[in-house]
Formats: C-alpha cells, structure tokens, sequence
C-alpha cells in the first residue's frame, strides 16, 4: 500500500489494521513530527527510529538473503527495515 506522509494518509492506513503495531522508521531531517504523530497514535504500539547508516548495511546483507540482491527501491528498503524490526536489529 502507498501512503502519503500526511496525517490523512496514515489515519488511512491505521484504519486497515486490526490491532496496534510497531513502527519503525529511519531518523531524517524533520523526523521529530513522524515520531510525535506515531507515538500518540491509538493504533501504533511501539516506534523505533532507526539510525540510517547502521541499518543500511544490514538492509543490504538481508536483501540478499531474501532473494532481491543488490536491488534498491522504497518498497525493498521498507520491507528490510521491517524485517530489522522484527529481528531485533534496529534498536
């Protein structure tokens, strides 16, 4: 799903989901607002702001691992950021 990085466009998708979740997100220039907006969010359970150059190593060994090679887009990164949640990576 593509979502727009407004309050609108994740209202949309927290809409979707069932339950609340964790968020993870890499740390960039005007991020404060992201964390403020998720962390008081109802749906959100927990958000980790990745460093971006300690993750982007990790995201690269993981993509290859799960089949994409050195393949870069939005799609592959959010996907790898996710998986460094879920393994415990990205704190």
């Amino acid at each position: 799903m593509t979502v727009t990085s407004s309050p609108t466009g994740f209202d949309a998708f927290f809409d979707k989901l069932d339950a609340p979740t964790v968020i993870p997100f890499e740390a960039s220039r005007g991020y404060s607002w992201l964390h403020q907006y998720f962390s008081n969010h109802p749906k959100v359970y927990r958000v980790v702001v990745v460093d971006p150059f300690r993750s982007r190593k990790i995201a690269e060994d993981l993509s290859v691992q799960r089949g994409y090679g050195r393949a870069k887009n939005d799609r592959i990164d959010s996907e790898m950021l996710a998986e460094q949640t879920r393994l415990g990576l990205a704190e």
